[in-house]
């Protein structure tokens, strides 16, 4: 009895350690390390809309898929891309790569850290 007790706690942990990891949340505001661009996300569900300015201005919107947030991205001059974030295990910060039109890696990588 207290082996059948101990697994399913065991399974109840690790159910809860997989639905934490799915609740990323990347709502807030990022300084970006280009350290000219700061990032404001919105969270609502698994969308995500955002806007970015400084050294570049432009919006994205997105989905996040088991804690990695997928988004598109344009810029106020018509340029777009796609790109993606992961959060940290913290949720201090974010890092991914974008990139231009149908690439989501060639423009580089891309990371934040939360005001």
């Amino acid at each position: 009895m207290a082996r059948r007790a101990l697994f399913i706690t065991a399974l109840v942990l690790i159910g809860l350690g997989l639905i934490a990891q799915n609740k990323a949340d990347f709502t807030g505001t990022f300084n970006m390390d280009n350290g000219k661009t700061k990032m404001v996300l919105v969270q609502k569900g698994d969308r995500v809309t955002g806007d970015y300015s400084g050294q570049d201005n432009g919006k994205l919107e997105g989905t996040v898929v088991q804690g990695k947030l997928t988004y598109t991205w344009i810029q106020t001059t018509g340029e777009k891309g796609k790109g993606w974030f992961t959060l940290s295990s913290d949720g201090k910060s974010i890092s991914g790569r974008w990139g231009n039109g149908a690439s989501d890696t060639d423009g580089g990588d891309w990371k934040g850290v939360r005001n």
